[in-house]
């Protein structure tokens, strides 16, 4: 059976754990390119990292207990998995083009000015933006998780191993997306686009990763 422990079962926890590695792994991603964003912008390492850790654990938090309390309930499962994939993608595309227009803006300013440029980089986000998005991550990290947690027992059958493998699969997703980004940040030129593209591929692996919901 799907919930015990033969080879059917490592082989079904192997593969979700594999399903799920390259969402989270973006999701991780975000995390170091947000806080080289937030030192540009001439905040200190710790203020930065303080102010994105408060921020995406409090969307976290109001992911996991909307989804848990509210979403699950009135809009089942299949409507909770679909809110998270198009919040993601609502996201990235939000990003993209607050990005583009802030961007032009300053192009605009740049060539009817003499003045010379800012000692401070300004992010082309802006930190309301940054923080939105950095909340709204936090946010769909965990009604993804929760949705998972939910959704594997129904296909896998209930038992701790799969429960285990999801939070695992959470976990070293974001773990191998923080180190792996946290090494190509500082050589991105625009690591606002990064992070503004990040969500719609989120959005779009969602759709991929559970086609039939």
């Amino acid at each position: 059976a799907p919930g015990g422990g033969g080879p059917w079962s490592r082989f079904a926890l192997g593969g979700l754990m594999l399903l799920l590695m390259p969402i989270t792994m973006m999701m991780g991603a975000t995390f170091p390119l947000l806080v080289r964003i937030e030192s540009e912008a001439g905040r200190s390492a710790g203020a930065a990292l303080g102010r994105i850790a408060a921020v995406s654990t409090a969307g976290a938090v109001a992911g996991t207990l909307l989804a848990g309390f509210v979403m699950v309930e009135e809009l089942g499962l299949a409507g909770t998995v679909h809110a998270s994939r198009v919040t993601g993608t609502l996201v990235g595309i939000v990003a993209v083009l607050m990005s583009r227009f802030t961007a032009r803006a300053a192009q605009q300013d740049e060539a009817t000015t003499d003045a010379p440029p800012p000692a401070v980089v300004e992010t082309s986000l802006g930190p309301r933006i940054l923080a939105v998005h950095v909340f709204l991550t936090g946010f769909v990290t965990m009604l993804f998780e929760v949705c998972m947690l939910k959704l594997t027992p129904l296909v896998l059958g209930s038992s701790l191993q799969s429960s285990s493998t999801v939070l695992a699969a959470l976990l070293a997703g974001l773990t191998l997306g923080s180190a792996a980004a946290g090494i190509a940040a500082p050589r991105l030129a625009r690591p606002e686009r990064v992070l503004a593209i990040l969500p719609c591929l989120i959005g779009l692996l969602l759709f991929l990763a559970v086609p039939s919901m």
